[in-house]
């Protein structure tokens, strides 16, 4: 498989080739991949440097850049045809930098291209991921999502390098048919729990629509929780939302609305599923304690993290088989917060 896109100039570019091997019972992918991410530090506006005539005005903005450089091996070892073992290793390279980019205007309205201009490149970060893990799948699709089956992954992994933490993650669902096909019951539990003198490099989001609804609906650029390079949370809409250690429970009430609908002889509309669902998850670092229950008033989510929790209901579409729309109505549980809609793409859990 080869993927790329340029985003202005080549330095910049994603990029993605990989070739996997199934040939034989020992299975095998390997791959390398390319990604810049920007990250918006500041703006500004005024005269370009040098330029006094009053004339010119340029708009510039300051970013970190990183680009993340990746080069993976992962075998995988089937017992049956649902069940099987994985292992591999991924060697990872994080270099960093300032950007300025920035574009001139004159009063006329007439605008330069936007250029950038490299300023500081600070050291790159390389370190070593092996992993192994255990998984199993055996579920039945519907139009809109599993319907029927369970489906798991147990996986530790360890990086070393310039970075040093060791990942637990824990991956559990099950889609039980009330009415085969027609009323599903799904639930799921997942946790990823980091640890080591580097576990908050890379903290996790519980934000996202497909984690727990309703609580961070403005956030649609993620990066400022859960930047791939440290990102920070001051610019979460809620701090509580990420951590170093994660863990989120789901339930859905899963059912048909509209499977087949006409128009004339030769066009139909897509199925329609709708849901009921309810969300808990808790997101936690080294340093503070995770609790459960409701917290009392005056708790310093900085020290203390209880469970943020959502109920609601959601339509999902399938448009053709090309993407499946989802939309969600959460009514989030903590104190303060007001019910909302939510829009998303992608297959339910």
């Amino acid at each position: 498989a080869v993927a790329g896109n340029v985003y202005g100039r080549l330095s910049d570019a994603s990029a993605f080739v990989g070739y996997a091997n199934l040939s034989r019972r020992l299975q095998y992918t390997t791959g390398i991949s390319q990604d810049p991410v920007y990250v918006p530090i500041n703006g500004s506006t005024g005269p370009p440097p040098g330029d006094n005539s009053g004339q010119v005005i340029r708009f510039e903005t300051d970013y970190l850049r990183y680009v993340v450089r990746n080069l993976f091996v992962t075998g995988q070892y089937p017992l049956n045809r649902f069940t099987r073992f994985e292992t591999g290793v991924q060697l990872n390279s994080i270099s960093e930098g300032f950007v300025q980019v920035f574009q001139d205007c004159n009063q006329a309205g007439y605008c330069t291209g936007v250029q950038f201009h490299d300023t500081t490149s600070l050291p790159t970060i390389n370190y070593v991921t092996p992993s192994t893990a255990f998984v199993s799948d055996n579920t039945l699709f519907g139009t809109t999502g599993p319907v029927m089956g369970r489906r798991m992954r147990f996986q530790v992994s360890q990086s070393v390098g310039k970075l040093t933490f060791s990942d637990f993650l824990v991956d559990y669902r099950r889609y039980d048919p009330i009415i085969f096909n027609t009323l599903t019951f799904a639930t799921r539990f997942v946790s990823s729990v980091s640890v080591g003198p580097d576990e908050t490099f890379f903290p996790k989001y519980i934000g996202r629509p497909d984690f727990i609804r309703g609580y961070d609906r403005a956030n649609f650029n993620f990066v400022d929780c859960t930047s791939i390079i440290g990102g920070g949370q001051a610019q979460c809409n809620n701090a509580q939302l990420a951590g170093s250690r994660v863990a989120v429970a789901n339930a859905e009430l899963r059912f048909p609305i509209i499977r087949r609908f006409d128009v004339g002889s030769n066009f139909g509309l897509p199925p329609l599923d709708g849901l009921i669902f309810y969300d808990a998850g808790l997101a936690w670092s080294k340093g503070q304690t995770a609790h459960l229950g409701r917290p009392p008033a005056g708790t310093d989510p900085n020290f203390n993290r209880y469970p943020l929790t959502s109920w609601g209901a959601g339509l999902r579409v399938n448009l053709f088989n090309l993407a499946i729309l989802r939309w969600d109505y959460a009514i989030p549980l903590a104190t303060g917060r007001k019910p909302n809609w939510t829009f998303s793409l992608g297959a339910s859990y």
